[in-house]
């Protein structure tokens, strides 16, 4: 069958066993966007468990962010090599009939490995937890999605 598609398909969540739980990190994560998106973020985060919850949860939204990002400039993403039939580093624009090569939130071994070695304990320092690629075809189109 068809892979799960973030921008059609419903999220495919880990069970989690307490609905009071599961709300009640929902709510959380609603206040934090709401003060971040206000410029009121004055405590760089410093637990790794806070930081990969919130990577979590903004990973079905960057999914959609980004497609909506590409389509309005031109960007293309990575395809899933299809067996003798595609190169391996090809890529194309948004369309529900292609695999794309979507990105993981990056694992609990990876952030804690970077935080130690590469920032010093600094947990608040990693901004690659959740993260995409957009390909882009020359640097006007780049600029383009950076407006």
């Amino acid at each position: 069958g068809r892979s799960w598609d973030p921008f059609h398909d419903p999220p495919r969540w880990a069970p989690i066993s307490s609905l009071h739980y599961c709300a009640s990190l929902l709510n959380q994560f609603a206040a934090l966007l709401s003060t971040a998106s206000k410029g009121e973020m004055k405590t760089p985060l410093t637990r790794l468990d806070q930081l990969y919850i919130q990577a979590s949860c903004m990973h079905p939204i960057l999914l959609a962010k980004i497609r909506v990002w590409a389509s309005a400039s031109g960007g293309c993403f990575p395809t899933v090599p299809t067996a003798g039939l595609q190169e391996q580093n090809s890529v194309a624009r948004y369309n529900r009939l292609v695999l794309f090569k979507w990105a993981k939130v990056k694992n609990i071994h990876r952030i804690l490995e970077k935080t130690l070695r590469v920032y010093g304990k600094a947990t608040s320092h990693l901004v690659d937890i959740c993260r995409q690629t957009i390909i882009f075809e020359d640097m006007s189109s780049l600029a383009e999605c950076l407006r």
